[in-house]
């Protein structure tokens, strides 16, 4: 996480691009595996990463255009939770470490978005793609899921695009600690290449490395001798003598930042 004064900046600039109405980043939740309180990998939201940068899940932030006010919106971990987790920051100490003094219940969102929507306030929302989220911001917006694609700010796109596609300092040496994990992937995925090797023991020990320095692969690996099938994840094969061997893969680094190279 960055100083909160890049939080700060970026959410004053976005105010700035929008004009007016409430801005609705949601991160994301934790997601079940095999079940309920087994999950998946927590990857927190990137844009919420951007606008917030709390790591968190199950945390909405709220901007107001027109008054520059924010609000982080989340629920305290519990006595149950912390049996499993240890002792949590405080929602209140995690807006403070994002620049947001404002902190509410989870719960409160809904009465908060309701009244803004029967004053004909928008309501600025990114594409959702993950179940949870659009579950999320239908039952928030008092829409179908399948009418959330329809209600997209196209602004709010096009506004944290141009944000993003431009990197801080702070981003290019963040950016840099996940291609040097990447390298280290690559230039061991060559040293293993010999006749004999399954593909997947390639791809099961870049996985590793880039597990053991940073937050995991940035995209699953693609290690394959058929690279003409494109984002083939098939790996399966035997190494042959004179087969070419595909390996696209990055890292993610700590700071969610992340690298992407291929490689023959």
């Amino acid at each position: 996480m960055f100083a909160k004064e890049i939080y700060i900046r970026r959410r004053s600039a976005l105010c700035g691009k929008m004009g007016s109405g409430l801005i609705l980043i949601p991160g994301n939740m934790l997601t079940p595996n095999n079940y309920l309180n087994n999950a998946y990998y927590f990857r927190q939201d990137s844009s919420f990463l951007y606008y917030f940068g709390l790591n968190t899940p199950a945390l909405v932030g709220l901007i107001d255009a027109d008054s520059g006010e924010v609000a982080l919106y989340g629920d305290d971990f519990t006595v149950e939770d912390i049996i499993w987790t240890g002792p949590q920051p405080s929602l209140r100490e995690q807006g403070a470490e994002a620049g947001v003094s404002n902190t509410f219940p989870l719960a409160d969102m809904k009465t908060h978005l309701t009244k803004a929507i029967v004053q004909g306030r928008r309501i600025h929302y990114l594409p959702p793609y993950r179940g949870e989220t659009k579950l999320l911001l239908a039952d928030l917006l008092g829409l179908k899921p399948g009418a959330l694609h329809d209600h997209k700010s196209v602004e709010l796109m096009m506004a944290v695009a141009e944000m993003r596609e431009k990197k801080g300092p702070e981003e290019i040496e963040e950016l840099e600690k996940s291609f040097h994990i990447g390298y280290a992937m690559h230039t061991t995925a060559m040293k293993m290449c010999r006749p004999g090797i399954v593909e997947r023991e390639i791809a099961g020990t870049i996985e590793g490395i880039s597990k053991a320095f940073g937050r995991g692969v940035s995209f699953p690996p693609i290690v394959s001798q058929h690279g003409e099938t494109l984002h083939n994840l098939h790996s399966d094969g035997v190494l042959q003598n004179g087969r070419l061997l595909l390996c696209d893969a990055g890292a993610e680094g700590l700071s969610y930042y992340c690298s992407d190279h291929t490689r023959t």
